[in-house]
């Protein structure tokens, strides 16, 4: 089982901006979600700029903490890093680029030549090793699976991965995922890999952090489990992250069990509440599934605010008794909203405040 991996009241920043500021957190736990081989894939997440890749930094130890520490455990594990835009040195074969580590001084005697070769066979590489023309005729993927297998020779306990699949086709970005899961259980692997993409969380994560920068505050962090992380989202960065809907943003309050919004009120219950609480006022996230709108000769689309927002919906014939008449520039415009399932209200800060369902029409 590869090494556990932790921030212990972490302090970093540049000058006077705090990235991360007394962050204390799990990254790679002991046997937290480990899958029968021992192998853990943390998938970190969030916005752009909020420090994923200083955190692998951090953890690489290119980067030194104000404060605190990054500690991984059993210490002195062997580390092997691949990022976004894999190395490969043009005047070196493709073969000769795979194998480079067995070249330098400082990483030679780690180089495990059962593995390399067990590893080509497993990433489908044998015949490309041998490619003439160079690493100038590799694909994206081709590339991304010879910088693979060069981090793979040196035997790593911890493997770190900055955006591995961008600017991968889908078909290049599911190979590369299935060979890293596969090779992560058989070598009991423990790997940090970052991304901005939903998929590859969902497809790899055994334990997701999701980095809130809300502005200039230092970076909050959301982990768990990939269902404890976006079943309930902290954060709206996290719903508009993980939801494949197009997303309405829409002003709104709560009062006890009425929200209110557009001009109308519709009905609804609040989550583990039964209707009770203080009035709650913020911005309430649609995923365009749970919209439904009724109007005579149908409806695709509807401007819901004077930013320019919309709300893709398909079409409901019924009529429902529970909805919001919508009334635009024109009476041929005039819809009726009914909002159905959860909806989200968030904060200005974009906390969440509290989940709501709607109650159903009779």
């Amino acid at each position: 089982m590869g090494p556990e991996v932790s921030l212990s009241s972490l302090t970093f920043g540049y000058g006077p901006l705090r990235i991360f500021d007394g962050l204390t957190t799990a990254v790679v736990p002991a046997a937290d979600g480990a899958r029968v081989g021992g192998g853990r894939i943390a998938v970190v997440m969030g916005p752009s700029g909020c420090g994923k890749t200083t955190l692998l930094r951090l953890i690489l130890g290119q980067e030194r903490p104000l404060f605190g520490s990054v500690v991984i455990e059993p210490s002195g594990a062997r580390v092997s890093y691949l990022s976004q835009d894999p190395v490969l040195f043009d005047h070196l074969s493709i073969e000769t680029n795979a194998r480079y580590f067995e070249r330098l001084t400082s990483t030679r005697g780690a180089f495990d030549g059962g593995l390399y070769r067990r590893a080509a066979s497993e990433l489908h590489l044998e015949p490309i090793l041998h490619r003439s023309g160079g690493v100038g005729t590799l694909s994206g993927g081709e590339r991304q699976r010879i910088a693979l297998l060069r981090a793979l020779s040196i035997r790593p306990r911890l493997l770190l991965l900055d955006e591995p699949c961008r600017g991968l086709d889908a078909s290049a970005r599911q190979e590369f995922m299935s060979h890293l899961r596969m090779l992560t259980d058989e070598l009991g692997l423990s790997v940090v890999y970052v991304t901005h993409s939903h998929v590859e969380a969902r497809f790899l994560a055994d334990r997701l952090l999701f980095l809130i920068k809300p502005s200039a505050d230092p970076v909050k962090v959301a982990a768990g489990s990939l269902e404890d992380v976006i079943v309930n989202p902290r954060h709206e960065s996290i719903m508009t992250a993980f939801c494949d809907d197009p997303i309405s943003r829409i002003r709104a309050s709560l009062t006890g069990d009425v929200v209110s919004l557009l001009g109308g009120t519709l009905r609804c219950q609040r989550a583990g509440r039964g209707g009770v609480g203080p009035v709650r006022s913020g911005v309430l996230l649609l995923p365009a599934s749970g919209i439904r709108w009724s109007r005579s000769r149908g409806l695709s689309f509807r401007r819901l605010s004077r930013t320019g927002q919309y709300a893709l919906a398909s079409f409901s014939e019924s009529d429902p008794s529970n909805d919001l008449v919508i009334g635009l520039a024109a009476a041929s415009d005039t819809a009726r909203l009914y909002i159905h399932g959860e909806a989200m209200l968030f904060g200005d800060d974009g906390y969440l405040l509290e989940t709501i369902r709607m109650v159903e029409p009779s």
